[in-house]
């Protein structure tokens, strides 16, 4: 009898150990020992390593010898081994990770420990016979793996990089899938406009890190004292509890009260998931200010997650009833800060609104995003 089923995504995982090295040289004997009775079974190797163990069931605890541990634990998804080989390689603190180009539907997943959460670095690109994704200045340690979805893949997912926004980033474009079209909003006296662009030249030094995808690309707005720039993007389904949505921003500097004639005060710049026009939720940055700050149930107040205009991730996930969240905010090349908390007013968040309120109109002072995604 021929049978065909699913029980789940498949995860193969790479641990990257950023920042940890083995000496060679040196003679050791290292034993993790532990044994257990489960269903199926495989091994895997690298270089002079090699690894045998039982796929079943995750298991309870960590396993150590002296510095060294061993997180285990896998969910089987298939009744058939799918393990494309992940390969990295670096000149400083730029990783390329590549893996067989045959291998479609993978994408590469980097989380800042091995339990997760994991966020999705994209499926990259085409180069010769590999895939390859390019991860600047990661967080020490990360950890990487290849997830392929099966049955249930991302409900929501979109960048900079799709065919849509090959001319640019203009009202009713919906590139992607799992959202509508994009709004794009101006008002107020001044100058103000969308793009994409690279993210690259925003900030005090004219280059910072970036938010970038394929071919240098980013959503880009910028907006001049009194104008306002917003981005609205529906979802085709609003979260549940359990969803998790994700987007890069890159903020550059943003303009002080004193160099805003009219009474505007400082630039603010941010994004905020909503329930039509209500604010469940807002992270933002306003001039001046040491932090980002997040309004949630309690109001307006700092995150503790400093100013940069290198690019930072920011993730929430719908929790409790549906009015909690836990959320983590994570700049490029800095260790991730995490968040609870419970969302203010009411309704289901069904899109998000990015905008720039007199920030600058100077290549300095644009905005970008990236990488817009929501998990099931």
């Amino acid at each position: 009898m021929k049978r065909n089923h699913l029980a789940g995504p498949l995860s193969i995982v790479m641990v990257a150990t950023l920042g940890i090295g083995i000496r060679t040289g040196q003679t050791a004997v290292l034993s993790l020992n532990y044994a257990t009775a489960s269903g199926g079974g495989g091994a895997c190797s690298g270089g002079k390593f090699s690894l045998s163990g039982i796929v079943g069931q995750p298991l309870a605890g960590d396993f150590r010898a002296g510095t060294y541990t061993q997180q285990g634990g896998f969910v089987p998804a298939f009744t058939q081994s799918v393990t494309p080989a992940l390969q990295s390689t670096h000149s400083g603190k730029t990783f390329t990770f590549t893996w067989p180009a045959f291998c479609a539907g993978f994408v590469l997943e980097q989380a800042p420990s091995a339990g997760g959460p994991w966020t999705s670095q994209g499926a990259g690109t085409v180069a010769g016979g590999n895939r390859q994704v390019i991860v600047m200045s990661p967080p020490s340690p990360a950890f990487f793996r290849l997830r392929k979805d099966c049955g249930t893949p991302l409900s929501a997912t979109d960048d900079a990089s799709q065919a849509a926004y090959t001319e640019g980033w203009n009202v009713g474009q919906n590139g992607g899938r799992g959202f509508g079209p994009w709004a794009l909003n101006l008002s107020g006296p001044g100058s103000g406009g969308f793009f994409a662009g690279d993210s690259s030249f925003n900030g005090g030094n004219g280059t910072s890190g970036n938010i970038n995808t394929t071919g240098a690309k980013s959503w880009g707005m910028f907006a001049a004292a009194g104008k306002d720039a917003e981005a609205i993007r529906p979802f085709s389904a609003p979260l549940a509890v359990g969803s998790t949505i994700t987007i890069d921003m890159d903020n550059g500097t943003v303009s002080l009260a004193n160099e805003n004639p009219g009474g505007f005060g400082p630039g603010r710049v941010g994004l905020s998931l909503r329930s039509g026009a209500t604010v469940r939720f807002e992270l933002f940055y306003a001039g001046a200010d040491l932090n980002y700050s997040i309004n949630d149930s309690q109001g307006a107040h700092s995150s503790g997650v400093p100013f940069t205009d290198g690019g930072l991730r920011f993730v929430l996930t719908v929790t409790g009833t549906g009015n909690t969240y836990f959320a983590i905010i994570t700049r490029n090349g800095s260790a991730p800060i995490t968040f609870t908390g419970t969302l203010q007013g009411s309704g289901p968040i069904d899109n998000v609104r990015l905008y720039d309120r007199f920030a600058g109109a100077i290549s300095a002072r644009q905005l970008f995003f990236n990488r817009l995604q929501i998990s099931p």
